[in-house]
């Protein structure tokens, strides 16, 4: 080991610098995805919030009139990814969204009856909501909210088209999940002996094997995605 003296004013400021930044060491803090099975979405450079929804291209009244009558403003969205803060792709409906964390998406926007015009965009959000339309629970049709200037804005989308990019994620989401769900519950006598009694021990075997089993399946999907 060099020691190395260092001559050093006592009236300067000294950072301290992390050799470790960038370096995911556990599960992501807002999705709680491990660093093997995060998505990370590339957000462009596409128009913001503010900017499209005063787009009159794509209105179906305009932005002034909305804010006059609290009518809320309602687009079309195609080619959406929805991701956290990180930029990590996350499942609309995984329960991030309750928990307060701030979900954003990307896509294309259009009039709602009129889909000749098309804007990009990028980081619309935060959304504050979604649902289904009122007594079609099965339908593929969903609606996004947000709130800008106070007025509620509601984008709807088919799930069919979502971006492929974020099919393949929410496809690899519900398959964790569902390992997860199926495993977890195997009886102790399929897990592996340990010298000793310890609980602890016995979750962390499980947690392993719902991983190695999920890697055979998630190995046979793309890795990569064409947006």
């Amino acid at each position: 080991i060099t020691i190395v003296e260092l001559d050093v004013d006592a009236d300067d400021d000294i950072e301290i610098l992390n050799p470790y930044t960038g370096l995911e060491s556990g599960p992501c803090h807002v999705c709680q995805q491990p660093p093997d099975r995060v998505a990370t979405f590339p957000v462009g450079n596409g128009l913001d919030e503010g900017t499209a929804v005063r787009d009159e291209r794509i209105s179906v009244i305009s932005w002034e009139v909305s804010l006059q009558s609290d009518w809320p403003p309602c687009f079309k969205a195609t080619n959406l990814s929805v991701y956290d803060s990180m930029g990590h792709l996350v499942a609309y409906d995984g329960g991030l969204l309750e928990a307060g964390h701030s979900l954003f998406f990307s896509g294309l926007l259009m009039n709602i009856v009129d889909d000749s015009e098309t804007l990009p965009v990028d980081k619309i959000g935060p959304l504050t909501g979604w649902r289904k339309p009122e007594g079609d629970a099965k339908s593929t049709r969903l609606i996004l909210s947000t709130c800008l200037e106070g007025l509620t804005v509601e984008y709807h989308v088919d799930t069919d088209e979502f971006s492929k990019a974020y099919k393949a994620a929410l496809m690899k989401y519900q398959l964790y999940k569902s390992f997860s769900k199926v495993l977890t519950k195997m009886p102790g006598r399929f897990l592996p002996k340990s010298s000793g009694s310890n609980s602890d021990f016995r979750v962390q075997n499980k947690s392993q094997i719902v991983d190695n089993n999920l890697s055979k399946v998630l190995t046979s999907l793309p890795i990569k995605t064409t947006l």
